[in-house]
């Protein structure tokens, strides 16, 4: 969970996050050492603050592609995606917001939802990139069958990355967490996938926030 409240932090603005796929390969080598290794949190943070956004956003992604079980289990599936007006309900609206919470936090474990809060919160933050572009990419990591096979991609995909993209867009209700989604800066949008535009880019303010959040024991990897 910290890669994502530290992407969240201080790449939510960084054009494309999430989205590139020309990335240099020796940052995506640095970020998967990373995530290999285990460390405390502060050292953690000091070597996330020296790699490449991207690059740190492609390991998330690889990380969660490799799970055996998506992050919201499988038996909740077919109860999720029946919500889709397509397959007769009543469709993602701010209705469904209160039962949806109550079903995700009473049928996940515990660690797993904090892992999933901590993903959508972030997601709900980005600012600098195509909302149906995130739907379409994270939805068949978050949300998949027992059984997967071409029938249920063809007929539930578009039903999967519709509630992705609720999920999202309602991320702060849903989640009861605060979502606050920074203006594009200079500094930030300047990143890119293949140059190594990172630590000394950002602001002093930002050093001492960073700092503070090495500091921080409530903060776990």
């Amino acid at each position: 969970d910290a890669w994502l409240h530290f992407i969240r932090l201080y790449y939510s603005n960084v054009k494309n996050i999430f989205a590139e796929k020309n990335i240099n390969q020796q940052f995506l080598q640095q970020a998967q050492q990373l995530m290999a290794g285990g460390m405390k949190h502060s050292a953690l943070v000091q070597c996330l603050y020296k790699c490449n956004p991207y690059a740190l956003a492609q390991v998330v992604k690889d990380q969660l592609k490799g799970q055996q079980t998506s992050l919201i289990p499988a038996e909740l599936y077919n109860t999720i995606v029946s919500m889709d007006t397509s397959l007769g309900g009543s469709g993602y609206n701010k209705q469904i917001i209160a039962p949806l919470n109550n079903l995700l936090k009473s049928k996940i474990s515990n660690l797993q939802y904090l892992t999933l809060s901590a993903l959508f919160r972030t997601l709900g933050s980005l600012t600098n990139i195509n909302i149906n572009l995130l739907a379409y990419s994270f939805g068949p990591l978050i949300l998949r069958p027992e059984v997967q096979n071409l029938d249920t991609l063809a007929k539930h995909q578009k039903v999967v990355n519709n509630i992705t993209l609720f999920l999202i867009e309602n991320a702060g209700g849903i989640f009861n967490v605060p979502i606050i989604r920074a203006k594009t800066t200079t500094n930030n949008s300047s990143y890119n996938s293949t140059s190594y535009n990172g630590a000394a880019s950002l602001s002093s303010n930002t050093n001492s926030t960073m700092k503070a959040m090495a500091t921080n024991s409530n903060q776990k990897p």
